[in-house]
């Protein structure tokens, strides 16, 4: 028997797929073998069959697909927790380094404003130069910390209409020391017809002084730097800000605004650069709805543009936080009853330290019950609350003595490094009157007392 397929054509000249049978039947002796053939018309079934390989491709590549879906959702997953790991470090050690550092800047003012005792003028210079890389470090640290607080969609902006010119002028004139020190020659072209920007106040300051001070470093001296300001279209201003300085080869461009990114590492260390500023002032412009870009050439000049809305957009909550207290009164108050809760030893020895310069009748206690019962026992006008972040023992702590009849009324201020809109909003939630932003100098925490106590010394009360 033979067995084949074979295409011919129908009566009506249309293409067929047949299959064909011969089969050969041997004769008997000298009989003539037969031979019967067969010819069906098979393209019905033909089509069948290829929409049936056609539908077990499609099943295969719908597996394929799935499996590589399901592999990209497992990497981003990963990815993501991955992302928030890395800021929860960030963020936890960042807050351990203020810890420590708030004591030693905080220690630093009280030596260099002679509180105990005269200094001469060289121990003046090393606290002076002890406290400004106290700052310098803490600036790189609240750099970081605003870096995974935007990253984890934690910070909000409290935008308002700000005057262009005088927020430029302003930056510009708070780094004229720096200039001057480097002989720099500054110039400003702003376009008289922009007049306000609308956005958050001190993140703009920040852009501008991140921007400005990127130019400061990297202009050698005698260099040249120029802040231009001019419309951008009918709802945005454009800001660029260009420097005479070493520039930036074509190859790194790209990552300029990326974490921890250094063009030239041996140089920018040398010259303090960390890698943050840019990438922490690309996501404070994108966060106001602006765009920032870069334009160099190395040893000519680099030129830095960023645009914000010139008009009320939607582009963050309108919602403002109270603004941190700054009293100018220099008539502080003195010998009052003040209940200071503090886990840190060093915070609480430094903070302590302070009101003991005005005869303050000082309590301590860490946050737990024994707080409750101090409190009792002292009956504060006043109370000093450690407010740490992922850590809700001192919010808890001050809701259950807003229960208390005897502390219901008492001014309880935050001390903490958590600042943005929706922190303050938990702590006045929970009863805080107010809060002083992590590290604090003397002056500050004394400006506090005046304008929550009042001027002046012990005033007699009971609770």
């Amino acid at each position: 028997m033979f067995q084949c397929e074979m295409f011919g054509r129908a009566f009506d000249g249309s293409e067929t797929h047949c299959e064909v049978i011969l089969v050969i039947v041997p004769g008997y002796e000298e009989t003539w073998s037969r031979v019967f053939v067969s010819d069906f018309d098979i393209s019905a079934r033909k089509r069948v069959e290829q929409e049936l390989r056609k539908g077990k491709k499609a099943a295969e590549e719908a597996h394929r697909l799935s499996k590589v879906s399901e592999n990209l959702r497992i990497a981003k997953e990963a990815a993501e927790e991955s992302s928030r790991a890395k800021n929860r470090f960030l963020s936890n050690m960042s807050h351990e380094l203020r810890t420590p550092l708030s004591a030693i800047i905080g220690f630093n003012d009280m030596l260099l404003r002679e509180y105990y005792g005269n200094i001469n003028h060289k121990q003046a210079d090393y606290l002076t130069q002890i406290g400004n890389s106290g700052r310098h470090l803490l600036s790189l640290i609240n750099d970081l910390l605003d870096l995974t607080k935007i990253d984890a969609g934690k910070t909000t902006l409290s935008p308002e209409f700000i005057s262009a010119h005088s927020l430029i002028d302003e930056m510009v004139a708070l780094l004229n020391i720096q200039f001057n020190n480097k002989k720099l020659n500054v110039k400003t072209y702003l376009d008289p017809s922009v007049e306000v920007i609308w956005g958050d106040h001190r993140k703009c300051r920040q852009i501008l002084l991140n921007l400005l001070s990127n130019a400061i470093k990297f202009t050698p001296q005698e260099g040249s730097i120029s802040v231009r300001m001019q419309k951008e279209d009918d709802s945005a201003i454009r800001i660029s800000i260009s420097d005479t300085g070493v520039g930036v080869p074509q190859d790194q461009i790209e990552l300029i605004f990326s974490e921890f990114h250094q063009a030239d590492r041996v140089r920018d260390e040398e010259l303090g650069g960390a890698g943050i500023g840019l990438a922490l002032t690309k996501r404070l412009v994108e966060l106001h709805g602006g765009r920032i870009g870069v334009e160099s050439t190395s040893e000519i000049g680099t030129t830095f543009w960023f645009t914000l809305p010139s008009q009320k957009t939607e582009v963050a909550d309108d919602h403002k936080p109270n603004q941190e207290i700054n009293a100018n009164y220099k008539d502080f108050p003195t010998g009052r009853r003040i209940l200071l809760i503090e886990d840190d030893e060093l915070l609480r020895a430094l903070t302590q330290e302070m009101l003991n310069m005005h005869n303050h009748d000082v309590a301590v206690a860490r946050i737990g019950p024994k707080a409750l019962e101090v409190a009792h026992k002292h009956r504060p006008e006043l109370i000093l609350m450690n407010i740490r972040a992922h850590d809700m023992g001192g919010l808890e702590l001050t809701q259950k003595m807003r229960k208390l009849p005897q502390l219901a009324d008492i001014p309880i201020i935050a001390l903490t490094s958590e600042t943005e809109t929706e922190a303050i909003e938990k702590q006045q939630e929970a009863g805080c009157t107010g809060h002083l932003a992590k590290p604090f100098q003397s002056d500050e925490l004394f400006e506090v007392l005046a304008l929550t106590l009042g001027k002046g010394s012990k005033v007699s009360s009971s609770i």
